[in-house]
């Protein structure tokens, strides 16, 4: 009978035994076989076994699926090789297989360990590994592991296991191509959304938002009844909305082309954390505009100009602590003393990127504002708009994500 070894050569190892046909596997319960790790999707992946070898396919799962360390969407498995759901490993046997010798015992060799400067990142197999976790045998690059400080030191720790990772030192290469300058890529920022799927991305995405604001406009007419699923779907299309646009940025920020899909919700801390973030940095950058407008009496002939300073600080200050926030996923990188030294160490290329995002908020507004007048037909200025929206949304997302991939050696904020 076909199974899975799964975290193989370890005291916690198990197996599952496959049954003929499709075997779907997520952290659902309604799955044929539950993985219980915060890794894994609740619909991560499924094994169609057909005789000796199976099929193996993602579907549409978070953390991805890695086929003997590559990313597969889709791949043939036959005995004896491993893959990766999420972080938890396993390895496809059937009784077609060569068995162990007698004697041999029956727990399977040991991942071999660590070879230093020699593996990519399990999550993004494009990043180079710079941390290796003893326990796991997994390879991780500056963003996937946790930072906590120890004796004074900041160490890095493995998220699966807690274990604390071991730096990988770099072997001598030879002197590789200069990588392109946040200049010569701006341009391309503007055709990234049509790459690929990026289009397809782009249309269902304007019509889940529509669907989702056409709830929220018949809501208000329910009175207090009204009042919960306005709520409800403010926090949740506005945090669904902010989770795809980091997805975005960072895997922009890791070098890879391609638009990431729409993230799968299993929880409701994926969509509340992200919405918390957001609001929380909203408030902390337009904090002095906050203040100027509760505390400066109305008839205060500096009000004015103070209210239009500490907005432009604020708009100033927004994009580097937006983008701190989402690289190292904590509201409290919104600290002046993490983004002004940041900004400081990047102001040719900060200014080029506050006044591209200024223009495309403009082109945002605008095309709200004249759709209307060009297509007076009911609903398809909305949808144009939305489309529009999402569209220069998505830009301005790939540009934050080249602004720190391009100058993430000057920013600093994973060494150490």
């Amino acid at each position: 009978m076909p199974r899975l070894v799964v975290n193989a050569g370890s005291p916690d190892a198990w197996e599952i035994e496959l049954r003929p046909g499709a075997n779907s596997l997520g952290r659902s319960e309604e799955n044929d076989f539950p993985i219980e790790h915060s890794t894994v999707s609740s619909s991560h992946c499924q094994i169609i076994v057909t005789g000796r070898d199976a099929l193996i396919q993602d579907l549409g799962s978070t953390n991805g699926t890695f086929l003997e360390g590559q990313l597969v969407e889709q791949a043939v498995l036959r005995p004896g090789q491993t893959f990766q759901v999420g972080s938890v490993a396993m390895r496809y046997e059937s009784e077609a297989a060569p068995q162990p010798a007698a004697g041999a015992g029956v727990i399977p060799r040991a991942p071999p360990a660590p070879s230093p400067g020699a593996a990519f990142c399990k999550s993004h197999p494009r990043s180079a590994a710079r941390f290796a976790c003893p326990k796991c045998h997994y390879h991780f690059c500056e963003l996937c592991v946790s930072t906590r400080p120890s004796g004074g030191v900041a160490r890095k720790f493995c998220r699966a296991c807690g274990v604390e990772c071991t730096p990988l030192e770099a072997r001598p290469v030879q002197a590789a191509p200069r990588a392109p300058s946040f200049a010569s890529r701006l341009g391309s920022a503007f055709l990234y959304p049509l790459k690929g799927d990026g289009a397809v991305l782009l249309v269902t995405g304007t019509i889940f938002y529509a669907l989702i604001n056409a709830a929220r406009f018949f809501a208000r007419f329910a009175g207090l009844l009204g009042l919960v699923p306005l709520v409800f779907l403010g926090v949740f299309g506005t945090g669904y909305l902010i989770c795809y646009l980091r997805r975005i940025l960072t895997s922009s920020a890791l070098g890879e082309e391609a638009m990431p899909d729409w993230p799968e919700v299993s929880e409701w801390s994926d969509i509340v954390m992200p919405f918390l973030q957001f609001v929380g940095t909203v408030v902390a950058c337009f904090l002095p505009t906050i203040g100027v407008a509760l505390f400066v009496a109305p008839d205060d002939p500096w009000r004015g100009s103070a209210l239009v300073a500490a907005g432009l600080f604020g708009c100033a200050y927004f994009p580097m602590a937006f983008l701190a926030v989402s690289m190292l996923d904590s509201v409290g990188a919104v600290n002046p003393l993490l983004v002004v030294p940041s900004i400081v160490r990047i102001p040719l290329h900060y200014l080029v990127t506050v006044l591209l995002l200024a223009g495309v908020l403009a082109a945002r507004w605008a095309g709200g504002y004249l759709l209307p007048m060009v297509l007076p037909v009911p609903i398809v200025p909305t949808l144009v708009a939305g489309l529009i929206g999402l569209y220069l949304l998505t830009v301005e997302m790939r540009i934050l994500g080249l602004l720190y991939l391009t100058n993430k050696e000057q920013l600093g904020w994973f060494k150490g």
